[in-house]
């Protein structure tokens, strides 16, 4: 068992709250996590067919019969569970009386808006971070942009090669199925795999729909689909206007290498030297693990990234609220101090509070520069 980064937050927030709902992807550890941490708790998993019509049938003695320690995992298969959790937490007003786990973002979150607001603790757990990751030792960078976070692969020694067919295989035939009418499952993997193809890079609904033959409209809700389940994520830019990051073209990535080099058809490692994608596939990785970082230590930090109409750009910016966190990230063996040769017009252009930037790449901690440079293994982020 690996020792998960969230765990004292998983375990602090239960003692707060009446409920802790984790969310996360499928596969990402939720449900061993939760047995973990707590043992002694009734767990009930709702993917399971007879129980999931038990509760839904009759919600009412489903939460009589299960209550005082139970974990329910996989809440959005059964969402009008959470009126009656809610009932049961007001009357009983224990802490962590329920751990409820989900792997579809918005039906969760739409269920605790509706009966649970202001009674549970929302937390996400991703694919392992790098951190974790090195519980099992890499030969080197392109062994782990390869095969990826994914707890499984790691502790069932299965093949990344194997595991993420069979990841990609079972999420459109269960997931996509369950949230979407689509007649035609190969046009939305021809989406996913083009979606592969663009990762780190603005995201054009229009180019992507000529493509794959279907309207921007219906590409729209197979994305809104993809963010639901933890498949990609997209970076906003930072404008100092609120109203402009919503509106502007965003970057795309996916919260997993492994998933990524597997829809570009690359089946060994070997195969990501000298691939045309393989600096934005380390820009991905940092990414993801910056939000695994954020999420892992319950900060309510947003991402974002940044590009002025002269083509000035920071990869990511982390608005940490009162100041600006810029990150540059590069895949390069040697430090140059041309990686932050527009810092200071950048600074200008943002005109607000900015930290020491921090630049990651592939190379050595130990350079000197006006930033605090950082090999991916070590960057960590602090308050």
């Amino acid at each position: 068992m690996i020792h998960r980064i969230i765990e004292k937050l998983v375990q602090k927030r239960a003692k707060q709250y009446p409920i802790v709902t984790l969310t996360g992807p499928r596969q990402s550890g939720k449900s061993t996590l939760c047995k973990m941490l707590f043992p002694n708790y009734k767990y009930l998993n709702l993917e399971d067919l007879a129980l999931r019509e038990f509760a839904s049938s009759d919600p009412v003695g489903f939460i009589q019969q299960n209550q005082n320690g139970v974990i329910l995992d996989e809440i959005q298969r059964v969402p009008e569970l959470c009126s009656q959790i809610q009932v049961c937490v007001d009357q009983n007003k224990r802490k962590g009386e329920f751990i409820l786990t989900g792997s579809h973002h918005l039906s969760v979150r739409q269920s605790i808006n509706q009966s649970l607001a202001g009674r549970t603790a929302i937390l996400e757990l991703f694919p392992f971070s790098l951190k974790e990751r090195q519980h099992f030792p890499a030969k080197d960078l392109q062994e782990i942009l390869f095969q990826g976070f994914y707890p499984t692969i790691f502790d069932q020694k299965i093949k990344a090669n194997v595991f993420l067919a069979d990841y990609i295989a079972t999420y459109v035939e269960r997931d996509v199925r369950n949230l979407e009418n689509i007649k035609d499952l190969s046009l939305f993997k021809k989406f996913l795999g083009l979606c592969a193809g663009r990762v780190g890079q603005l995201l054009n609904l229009s180019n992507l729909s000529n493509e794959v033959g279907v309207s921007s409209t219906t590409l729209k809700s197979w994305l809104a689909i993809l963010e639901a389940t933890y498949v990609v994520y997209l970076l906003n830019p930072f404008y100092k206007n609120q109203s402009k990051r919503l509106v502007k073209t965003p970057k795309l990535y996916f919260y997993d290498t492994g998933l990524v080099a597997h829809l570009l058809g690359i089946r060994q490692k070997d195969q990501l030297n000298n691939h045309p994608l393989q600096a934005a596939l380390f820009e991905n990785m940092i990414v993801s693990e910056i939000k695994k970082q954020i999420a892992n230590k319950g900060f309510q930090w947003d991402l974002y990234f940044y590009r002025d109409s002269k083509g000035l750009e920071v990869d990511l910016i982390v608005d940490q609220g009162t100041t600006l966190l810029p990150i540059e990230i590069k895949m390069a063996g040697t430090y140059s101090s041309s990686f932050l040769k527009n810092k200071t017009l950048i600074e200008n252009d943002l005109s607000l509070a900015t930290k020491k930037w921090q630049l990651i790449y592939s190379g050595s901690s130990q350079q000197r520069s006006n930033a605090d440079v950082w090999n991916f293994e070590e960057f960590e982020l602090v308050t």
